[in-house]
This record gives structure tokens, C-alpha cells and sequence, in this order.
């Protein structure tokens, strides 16, 4: 018989703890490393199976409600690409002390705690809230890895490791999610190892082309700065074109809060919050595309460079050897830069097909 815990792919050992857990509960969990995604998804089933009678049955009422985000005594709470301040987690501490209004638990799932540690008065903040818990609320927080000056609050929790996901469990989660086949497998390809880039590409029906585009750019550089030019036009183009699809999913973001607010008064952040975590969002896919379109052109580069050290020597192989271990320079110089803050973009790619023009 299946249950929640099943749909964590590629995190078996995981799924066992957490169904032991869910039947002989503590009062606080911390969920690291892996996938955010991820540890988001397995806390909101580890929420579920505390609720549900069957310890995550995943199909009564109480699974879906949690699942669906609707559940009164299960309340997430998403740091949304900043760091947390002192005010959030003190509001959070003052919610968790809220006895249950209708199951038997009162629980707060908080992604991203290390997003504390940035600053003292929330991280202290945080181990205050866990050390004076309410007796009938559990504490669900997740993080992408454990700083040294997380060890204190490590110590008040059950430490739970995930597994980074890799391209062929992508695919199956999506798949599991509901995907086509094809399209699941050219998402899986294009999300730089994260389910949740992964969901977002799904939605984008130009994704296998542009996958097909990013691998036949190096064919199309002829050496003509012109067509470098016309190169950064278009893959700007292609990158605008999938934040579109992001920008379609916040709007339907956008359209669920306020039927969420104004007819379903169900307590929900603000919209200057939902705002500046869309524009978060907005600023980080398309980063990760173009960092995606480098990891591609890097593995073709790669991939020559092979080739030629393998290919009998001549003066004319041992230029192009040269030429290639320059345009991987290149690449890994643009990657560097692409990590900086406000890069222009126009202006990354300009340089980066401009060089590999003159290559």
C-alpha cells in the first residue's frame, strides 16, 4: 500500500525515517540539503502524515488539505529568497502558540533557516521559539545546508539528510506529477539539478526546442562579430520567452491570493510580499537559464576538447586545441560573472559571444 512518502523519489532511506516519525513524533525536525524543493514537499507530507489518522494515507480529507496549503493547524512559512528578520520569527513563535483547532497537532513548517544566520537577533530569535515550544505544536524546518553557526539549533532538533536529485529523478518526479514523457525529460535536462526550476520549465512548451538551440549555438559562431550580435538577440529572446511562463504561474499566484483574502479569508502573506518575492523569482530563473545555456556550451566545448586530445597531433589540431581550452576559459570566466550581482545581461552575453567569435 502506498503512502505520502512514496513520492519522494530518489530519498528511500528518508521516506522510512519519516513514516517512523510520523507515528512517534518529537517536537522539532530540521530537514537539510538535497533539493529545496524538495525538503519543502517532504515537510508538508511529514505535516500530513502527523495529521491524517493513517500516518500519511495521502488520499482523505486531511492529506489533501494540508497538500493543497488549506489545513488550520498546518502553517508554512517561506523566506522567499531573503533573509528572515527578527519581527517574522517572532511572529512565527508568537502563531506557534496556538493550541490545535481541530487535529491533534499545531504545526510550523519554516524553510530556509539558514537565512537566519545572516543576522544574530533572528537566529537567536529561532532558538528561542524552539526551546519554549507549545506542547502540542511540532516545528518543520528545512535548509539548504548546515553552517557552523547553525549547531545550536542543529542540537534542539531530529537532523533528517536528503539527497541531491539527479536528472533521471527529476524526470520520474514529474512524470509522477503528471508529465509527459518528453517534455519531462527535456525539463529534467534544463533544471540545473532543481525540481523546483523543473516544475516552471514544464509548464513551457518551448523547452525542447530551446534545449535543441542552446546545443547548436557553437555551430552557428562563424568568427563574423555581426552574427555574434544577432546571437545575444536571440538567446535574450529565448530567455524572455520562458519568464514568461513564470510570470503566467504568478499571475495565477496572484489571482489565488485574493480569492484566498477577500472571499475565502484565509490568512495569507501580503501582497508587497508576494510582490517582491515574484521580482525575486523573476531576477533568479533567469539567471539560472543563462547559467544553464553555459553548463551546455561548456559540455560541447568539453566534448571537442576531447576529441582533439585524442585525434592524431598536427600543427593544425594543436591550434584548435589551443582555441578550445581558451573558450572554456571564457565560459568559466562568464560563469563568474554571471554570479555577481546585477550583471547586465545584455552585456555578459555581448562579451561572452563577441570572444568566442574571435576564437
Amino acid at each position: 500500500m502506498t503512502d505520502l512518502f512514496d513520492r519522494l523519489i530518489g530519498q528511500a532511506e528518508v521516506a522510512q525515517a519519516l513514516r517512523a516519525h510520523a507515528e512517534r513524533p518529537v517536537h522539532a525536525y530540521l530537514l537539510v540539503g538535497g533539493d529545496s524543493a524538495v525538503t519543502e514537499m517532504a515537510a508538508v507530507h511529514l505535516a500530513a502524515a502527523l495529521q491524517c489518522e493513517q500516518n500519511g494515507c495521502g488520499h482523505c480529507e486531511v492529506c489533501r488539505l494540508v497538500i493543497e496549503g488549506k489545513h488550520p493547524d498546518v502553517d508554512l512559512h517561506r523566506s522567499d529568497g531573503g533573509n528572515w528578520q527578527i519581527d517574522e520569527i517572532r511572529a512565527i513563535g508568537t502563531e506557534s502558540m496556538l493550541r490545535p483547532r481541530q487535529d491533534s497537532w499545531h504545526i510550523e513548517i519554516v524553510n530556509h533557516i539558514e537565512r537566519t544566520v545572516t543576522g544574530a537577533a533572528s537566529y537567536a530569535a529561532l532558538l528561542k521559539v524552539l526551546e519554549e515550544p507549545a506542547e502540542k505544536t511540532i516545528f518543520l524546518l528545512t535548509a539548504d545546508s548546515l553552517p557552523k553557526e547553525l549547531v545550536t539549533i542543529e542540537s534542539r532538533c531530529v537532523l533528517i539528510r536528503f539527497h541531491a536529485l539527479n536528472t533521471d529523478e527529476i524526470e520520474r518526479m514529474l512524470i509522477q506529477e503528471g508529465a509527459e514523457h518528453e517534455s519531462a525529460r527535456a525539463a529534467a535536462i534544463s533544471s540545473s539539478g532543481s525540481l523546483r526550476r523543473a516544475r516552471v520549465l514544464l509548464r513551457d512548451q518551448g523547452v525542447v526546442d530551446r534545449l535543441a538551440l542552446w546545443r547548436g549555438l557553437p555551430d552557428q559562431i562563424d568568427g563574423d562579430i555581426s552574427t555574434a550580435i544577432d546571437l545575444v538577440t536571440v538567446v535574450r529572446a529565448e530567455v524572455d520567452s520562458a519568464i514568461a511562463v513564470l510570470k503566467g504561474k504568478h499571475a495565477e499566484e496572484l489571482a489565488t491570493w485574493k480569492r484566498n483574502r477577500e472571499e475565502l479569508k484565509i490568512r495569507t502573506e501580503s501582497k508587497d510580499d508576494i510582490d517582491s518575492r515574484q521580482r525575486r523569482e523573476l531576477r533568479l530563473f533567469r539567471a539560472e537559464e543563462l547559467g544553464f545555456l553555459l553548463r551546455v556550451l561548456t559540455e560541447i566545448y568539453r566534448g571537442r576538447l576531447a576529441a582533439l586530445v585524442e585525434a592524431s597531433p598536427s600543427s593544425e589540431s594543436d591550434a584548435r586545441l589551443r582555441s578550445v581550452i581558451t573558450v572554456l576559459e571564457i565560459m568559466a570566466h562568464t560563469g563568474e560573472r554571471l554570479a555577481e550581482t546585477n550583471i547586465e545581461e545584455e552585456l555578459l552575453l555581448t562579451d561572452l559571444f563577441v570572444s568566442l567569435s574571435r576564437q
